[in-house]
């Protein structure tokens, strides 16, 4: 069974939420998965929240956290140091999972094969969702070369979305983000409904 994750919403210093959690987990002998949304490419923060952040009224993080950290992160987050430090807890959202789309074009079978390895084999926790597509086309030798460019002997590409939960999917993508042939959407979280 996957573990309960949450978005919480902080407000303060742009940077500051997530080394001062890691810090306070860290004096408490406790760890666990906590990430900054943006900091991991998911583009979360509302119009509302741009504007303001680009007027200079305040800046606002996104937490990703799940399972056993997230009743000590909303501790760590409601404690004197946070109020110090003028970290303020002023929302929170259940998360289901998450996803990212992906596209691939390559003209290198060897690399081709690679990468669709990568992205049909994820990690535990993170899937091919139905309707991915990978193709290939081998174009004789011997064809007549374009008026404009030439006819390349192999050409492999392959379009889909990864999906599941948000350690796994983050991870994929992180991977993913280092290869240059593959290209990504952000990825988006989905709102638990069900509680």
């Amino acid at each position: 069974m996957s573990e309960r994750w949450v978005e919480l919403v902080v407000t303060g210093a742009h940077g500051e939420a997530l080394p001062f959690v890691h810090g306070w987990l860290a004096a408490r002998g406790a760890v666990g998965p906590v990430f900054d949304a943006e900091d991991e490419g998911v583009d979360i923060a509302s119009l509302r929240e741009r504007v303001a952040e680009m007027i200079g009224k305040r800046e606002t993080s996104h937490l990703l956290t799940g399972g056993a950290s997230a009743p000590l992160v909303r501790e760590a987050l409601a404690s004197d140091e946070a109020r110090r430090l003028g970290l303020a807890l002023t929302g929170e959202r259940p998360l289901a999972g998450a996803a990212f789309e992906f596209h691939i074009r390559t003209q290198s079978q060897g690399q081709f094969q690679r990468l669709r390895q990568l992205l049909t084999r994820p990690p535990a926790g993170a899937r091919l969702a139905d309707g991915a597509q990978f193709t290939e086309k081998r174009h004789d030798e011997g064809a007549e070369q374009g008026v404009y460019a030439p006819v390349t002997p192999y050409e492999g590409r392959g379009r889909g979305r990864i999906e599941g939960e948000i350690p796994a999917v983050l991870q994929l993508w992180r991977a993913c983000q280092v290869e240059e042939l593959v290209n990504t959407g952000a990825p988006v979280l989905f709102e638990d409904s069900a509680s």
